[in-house]
């Protein structure tokens, strides 16, 4: 995940937490990764910062994944370097199925080390990133979510328009399922917060709590506030003010001073002769937030109309309805689908005049709404079915492959005259069947089966692999390290160079063949599968066939050292 707790509180940090405790309530292990790199890469993160690389928040494991700085690097070696550290921790932690968060640049690494180990992949879209601004080439990053999306088992995404908008990029309908925003139960409330501790001392109080964004329009809240307090012919003038908690910080809680648009509200506030009555607050933890929130008579979300905003909803009306927050929302296709769950209410969007009508009467009246309850299907754990079905699917074809192995191994037993393993066999765990390389050493010296020129690599043993002992090898020595040294080959010469010339070029086919089925064998038996890079899809437009399952780690760099290294 690039945004996750402890270092963001933002909507996609929230819905993450939600639904690794929904996941773990429903029976499931749960690891939350943060994007390698994270928080270490973030503007304004001090290096004299402690990061404890694994904690656990409310029962659920965060680990956060170093990355060694690569100075001057491509934005593809980057790419490369963050899947490399995924699939060292996922060999550690041995995922059966990897879920990926927005956008394609967090999800491209955690898809290639998925593939690594063959674990089951899945996609969730959480939003259009390309449709904001200053992301670049919005018809590349558009390619690439798509590819992203293909590749994956099913995707998730939060609601209709999404889904719509996945199929009209050519994902298949059937694939797409929704798993939207929910309810999440009220965190812990400070007692000890009160209004007078912001310098709130009016009768009434209007909250906005999230980004600072231009998108989601704040400044209304400070013109509907101006609005009321000074009253109209309509409206009867109201003591209330607003509070404003949030950042301009995009990346999370770093880096959270008064920014651009807190200035800009402020001086409009000023303009308007009601700065004493917009009290405005950072950016807080998740674990605080509810503290906020009791004590603001209603929400206001006063969205602006663009291409995200019309297609991504946001989490934070549901957050307010858990804490039995009012919520005063524009007229947008996704808060209208939200409004019609939590009982919200809509305005034409910036309509100061309309909202301040209805917040006037909602203030005045005293006809507080019903929230919806655990019983109203908005729970996080009723939002969550799609994805825990697909996720027994795979636990299922887990538990059949663990009864086959486990069925061999007993039969194997069996038949020399040992001991046969205890029933039921899915109970039991035999580390003979581990990949060696998964445990790193720990059951012994790794074994290495090697396509190039040698080199000097600390490894137990090392077999050097032809074309005709190949397959052979990896069908039946024990599992370790499977490498391919491009660069090695590149500048071999004699009988080595001639026997795996046209290798992923199109001048070989059957020998091309002959490698794809090498990386399946071995993929199935468990090697770790590298290639001493780089390598050029120029020279070797074949290399796609495997680039997904395949670690590309560089040559000057000993290949035993090169995730430790990256892990440094």
């Amino acid at each position: 995940m690039s945004h996750a707790r402890p270092w963001s509180s933002n909507g996609y940090a929230v819905r993450t937490h939600a639904m690794a405790r929904a996941l773990a309530a429903a029976g499931r292990e749960v690891i939350v990764f943060t994007r390698p790199g994270r928080p270490w890469d973030i503007e304004g993160f001090s290096s004299s910062t402690q990061v404890d690389i694994e904690r656990r928040i409310d029962g659920i494991r965060y680990v956060c994944l170093p990355l060694r700085a690569i100075p001057g690097a491509k934005p593809s070696a980057r790419l490369r370097a963050m899947s490399d550290v995924l699939t060292e921790a996922f060999y550690a932690f041995r995922p059966a199925a990897v879920l990926a968060a927005s956008n394609w640049e967090t999800a491209e690494p955690a898809r290639r080390a998925a593939g690594r180990m063959g674990a089951t992949f899945f996609y969730e879209q959480r939003g259009f990133w390309e449709m904001g601004e200053a992301h670049g080439n919005a018809d590349d990053a558009a390619r690439l979510e798509t590819e992203i999306a293909l590749a994956a088992r099913a995707v998730f995404t939060l609601n209709g328009p999404m889904r719509d908008e996945l199929v009209r990029r050519g994902i298949p309908k059937g694939r797409v399922h929704l798993v939207p925003n929910g309810l999440s139960s009220p965190g812990r409330i400070d007692s000890t917060l009160g209004r007078a501790s912001i310098g709130c001392h009016s009768a009434h109080l209007l909250g906005y709590i999230g980004s600072l964004s231009a998108y989601e329009g704040v400044e209304t809240l400070v013109d509907l506030v101006a609005l009321l307090r000074r009253g109209g012919p309509a409206l009867q003038a109201l003591d209330v003010d607003a509070l404003v908690v949030g950042s301009d910080a995009p990346k999370g809680l770093i880096g959270t001073g008064p920014g651009p648009a807190e200035k800009a509200l402020r001086a409009r506030a000023a303009r308007l002769g009601i700065a004493d009555h917009v009290h405005f607050v950072p950016q807080q933890p998740e674990d605080v937030i509810g503290s906020y929130y009791v004590l603001c008579d209603a929400l206001v979300m006063p969205r602006r109309r663009t291409p995200v905003t019309e297609l991504v909803p946001p989490i934070k009306p549901y957050t307010a309805a858990s804490y039995g927050l009012p919520v005063f929302m524009t007229d947008l296709p996704p808060l209208a689908e939200i409004a019609a769950e939590i009982r919200g209410t809509l305005f034409p969007e910036g309509d100061v005049p309309a909202l301040a009508t209805l917040v006037h009467r909602a203030l005045t009246e005293g006809q507080p709404l019903a929230m919806p309850g655990p019983g109203s299907g908005l729970t996080w754990a009723d939002r969550l079915r799609p994805v825990l079905r697909h996720l027994e699917d795979v636990a299922e074809a887990e538990r059949s492959r663990n009864e086959r192995m486990f069925a061999g191994l007993a039969m194997s037993a069996s038949a020399s005259g040992e001991a046969s393993m205890p029933s039921p066999l899915q109970d039991r765990f035999d580390l003979g069947i581990l990949p060696a390389v998964g445990l790193r050493g720990q059951l012994g010296g790794v074994t290495e089966a090697r396509i190039g020129p040698e080199r000097k690599v600390e490894m137990a043993s090392v077999t050097r692999l032809t074309r005709s002992n190949l397959l052979d090898v990896l069908a039946t020595a024990e599992p370790g390290r499977f490498v391919i040294d491009w660069a090695g080959l590149k500048s071999a010469k004699g009988h080595e160079a001639d026997e795996w010339a046209g290798l992923w070029s199109i001048d070989d086919m059957r020998l091309n063949r002959q490698i794809m089925d090498a990386v399946r064998i071995a993929m199935s038996r468990g090697w770790r599968l590298q290639v001493i890079g780089p390598v050029h899809r120029s020279e070797a437009p074949l290399f796609r066939t495997v680039a997904n399952v395949m670690e590309e780690v560089l040559p000057e760099v000993p290949l035993p050292a090169v995730v430790s290294e990256s892990l440094s």
